[in-house]
């Protein structure tokens, strides 16, 4: 299996004693993901200075639309 296993797969290959992660490919392994996205990654920064918006919090109903489409009779 050279994909990320389902939970189903997980499972059996945890009850026949078999270590999932020796089940799938090194391209999904933590590693090699962090070195692919790396270059683009944008480092956001901490909840401490976001800026916090003087905004309504309520929840408002949404705005009624008509989708375009022919009338029906």
């Amino acid at each position: 299996m050279m994909v990320i296993p389902c939970e189903q797969r997980v499972r059996a290959l945890g009850l026949a004693n078999v270590d999932p992660t020796t089940r799938v490919s090194k391209y999904f392994t933590n590693n090699i993901y962090k070195a692919v996205y790396e270059p683009i990654w944008i480092s956001i920064r901490g909840i401490d200075e976001w800026k916090i918006l003087k905004t309504d919090l309520r929840v408002r109903a949404p705005i009624p639309t008509v989708r375009a489409s022919r009338p029906r009779t």
